[in-house]
């Protein structure tokens, strides 16, 4: 779920189930290529609704899980439903 921007803007995503905070570094996981992938990203401001700019970490085109759990694993197979 994103704004409609240009890939010179940050991506601005819903925050409450995406990022996963340990040991005061943020990440998200992609579904790419069936298999799920951990990322650490840079946080930008936090903004109104429950949204944070990501500035780095991702990429367009990343599949971002949107309701991520303490359950899943970096390498952890998935399918993607669209």
């Amino acid at each position: 779920m994103s704004d409609n921007i240009t890939p010179a803007e940050p991506e601005r995503i819903e925050i409450q189930h995406v990022l996963i905070s340990f040991a005061g570094t943020e990440r998200v996981f992609s579904a790419n290529s069936g298999s799920l992938t951990e990322s650490v990203v840079k946080t930008g401001r936090r903004l109104p609704g429950e949204r944070v700019e990501i500035l780095d970490g991702v990429k367009p085109g990343d599949l971002i899980v949107l309701n991520s759990t303490d359950r899943m694993t970096k390498g952890q197979k998935v399918a993607v439903k669209n």
